[in-house]
């Protein structure tokens, strides 16, 4: 099964702002994430943007990686959403919300596209790991940020297997 023909941009899209409204106390302080209009996935890495990056396999009538790249911002906010801080999120927060994004995204495409297939538990990486949106294998790719932050860029990528 094609990842992309069963997961549209659209429905990542969809998935990451019901994920952010289930996370965030009172969603009216913060409107979710909508896709990007700039960098495009692959600008988002290639500028070197990534500070954490989140992949969750999946194994099933389609096998592959949910990847989440986020930068420093992004990361924080999504921290601070989920964990319910008032103050800054430390480096171990934001590779555990990072990791539980990719769980997350990866259990919604687990459902969409494996077919009863299996979820691996996520791993986690600073910087740039060698894989993400410009990696040829990138079936589907999103940048997306907040109507308030546009420079807090994060990258959903499915990455064939």
């Amino acid at each position: 099964m094609d990842a992309a023909a069963a997961v549209s941009t659209g429905d990542m899209v969809a998935l990451v702002g019901d994920l952010w409204t289930s996370v965030v106390p009172f969603p009216e302080e913060g409107a979710a994430p909508v896709e990007a209009t700039w960098p495009s996935p692959a600008q988002a890495v290639v500028r070197g943007t990534v500070d954490v990056e989140g992949a969750a396999d999946v194994e099933g009538a389609w096998s592959g990686s949910v990847v989440v790249s986020c930068d420093e911002e992004s990361g924080l906010r999504w921290a601070r959403a989920m964990l319910a801080l008032e103050e800054d999120a430390t480096a171990a927060d934001v590779e555990d919300t990072v990791a539980e994004i990719a769980n997350v995204l990866g259990g919604a495409v687990k459902a969409q596209c494996a077919g009863g297939g299996r979820l691996l538990l996520p791993v986690v990486d600073h910087g740039e790991v060698g894989v993400g949106p410009s990696d040829p294998r990138a079936s589907l790719a999103v940048s997306l940020s907040w109507p308030d932050a546009p420079d807090a860029v994060f990258t959903v990528s499915l990455l064939d297997a």
